[in-house]
């Protein structure tokens, strides 16, 4: 791997480094969902730290062109994010609906105290 495609990626990747510190600073991301972006920018680093091993690792495993391992391997690794962040939104979801339905249940508790107060 040229010297110049390993400085411009680990550029690339202290940018996104930064880009996600900038956004929990801001408390637009919680720490904990945080954590799967920065693991993922670490693999990125030691993937381009140890290039050569992915070479040996890609040939071992029977792939082509270590490109394709890599692929492989962000594909898996941006559907396991995408299952996650699902599973966290169904979640979401479900507690939506019950908190709204016990405050519709509360406030027709509360309409009906002032209505009988009235009276």
């Amino acid at each position: 791997m040229k010297t110049s495609l390993i400085v411009f990626l680990s550029i690339l990747c202290l940018f996104l480094l930064i880009l996600v510190f900038l956004v929990i600073k801001k408390n637009k991301m919680s720490l904990k969902y945080s954590l799967l972006w920065i693991t993922f920018v670490f693999m990125i680093f030691i993937s381009l730290l140890f290039h050569n091993q992915v070479f040996y690792v890609s040939k071992f495993l029977g792939f082509e062109a270590p490109s394709n391992m890599v692929f492989l391997i962000g594909f898996v690794l941006l559907m396991i994010i995408t299952f996650v962040l699902t599973s966290i939104i169904s979640r979401q979801n479900e507690k939506i609906v019950a908190l709204t339905q016990e405050m519709a249940i509360l406030n027709k508790k509360v309409k009906e105290l002032d209505d009988r107060d009235y009276l």
